[in-house]
């Protein structure tokens, strides 16, 4: 995969991912919420603030088996 190609893809999975980060953020407390999804190498976490603002992120698996 060429690396254009990656940044889009990387771009489409957290895309992908708001709905269950909105569905989370509203039935949990917690503002870390780690591995909410993964396609492929990627895994999408979220760190929610108390007025719901949403930081959400993607990281190579590896990182997270570290």
């Amino acid at each position: 995969m060429q690396r254009e190609d990656a940044a889009q893809l990387h771009q489409f999975v957290l895309h992908a991912a708001l709905d269950i980060v909105q569905d989370l953020a509203w039935t949990t407390s917690a503002m870390f919420l780690k591995a909410i999804d993964r396609f492929n190498d990627l895994v999408v976490s979220v760190y929610v603030t108390a007025g719901h603002i949403l930081y959400i992120y993607g990281t190579d698996l590896h990182v997270h088996n570290i």
